[in-house]
C-alpha cells in the first residue's frame, strides 16, 4: 500500500486510485487533445498563447479524464504522470522546432500569482533533487545539461 503524503505532510495509506470521468465528459476532454487541436496549438506564434493553450487543453485534459490520485497533489505517484509530462515536454520541443525564433521564446508572468514578468534568467528550484537552474540553461534539450532529443 502506498504511503502517500497529502498537504501538510498528512499521511493516509491507500492504493493508487483512478476514477475516470463520465463518458460525456471524457468525450469533451478528448476534443481538447485530438490531433487537429494539438496541430492548431502548435501553430500559435506567441509563446504565451502556446503555453496557456497547452496548460488549459493537453495539460489539464488528462488528469481530468483519469481523476483519482492523478487529479490531486498525489499525481506523481501515478506512473502515467511522468508519461503525460514527457508528452507535454515533447510538444513544447515540437513548438520550438517550428521556427528558429521560437527556440528562446519565454514570456508571460513569472508565476501564477505574480505580476513579475518571466525571463530566461529566472531560477527554477528543483527541491532536494538538484541545485536550481536558470530557465536559459534548460531551454534547449540538446544542451550539455539535458542532452536529449525527441
Amino acid at each position: 500500500m502506498l504511503q502517500v503524503s497529502y498537504v501538510k505532510s498528512d499521511r493516509r495509506p491507500h492504493c493508487l486510485s483512478r476514477g475516470f470521468a463520465a463518458l460525456e465528459r471524457l468525450h469533451e476532454l478528448g476534443e481538447l487533445i485530438r490531433p487537429d487541436a494539438i496541430e492548431n496549438l502548435l501553430r500559435e506564434e506567441s509563446y504565451n498563447a502556446f503555453n496557456l493553450g497547452l496548460e488549459y487543453t493537453a495539460h489539464n485534459a488528462i488528469p481530468r479524464s483519469i481523476q483519482g490520485d492523478f487529479l490531486v497533489l498525489t499525481a506523481p505517484y501515478d506512473p502515467v504522470f511522468f508519461l503525460h509530462h514527457a508528452q507535454l515536454d515533447r510538444l513544447w520541443w515540437k513548438w520550438q522546432q517550428m521556427s528558429p525564433e521560437r527556440k528562446w521564446k519565454y514570456d508571460g508572468v513569472a508565476t501564477v500569482d505574480s505580476s513579475e514578468l518571466a525571463s530566461t534568467t529566472n531560477s527554477l528550484g528543483l527541491g532536494e533533487l538538484a541545485p536550481g537552474v536558470q530557465v536559459a540553461d534548460i531551454m534547449d534539450t540538446n544542451n550539455r545539461q539535458l542532452c536529449y532529443m525527441y
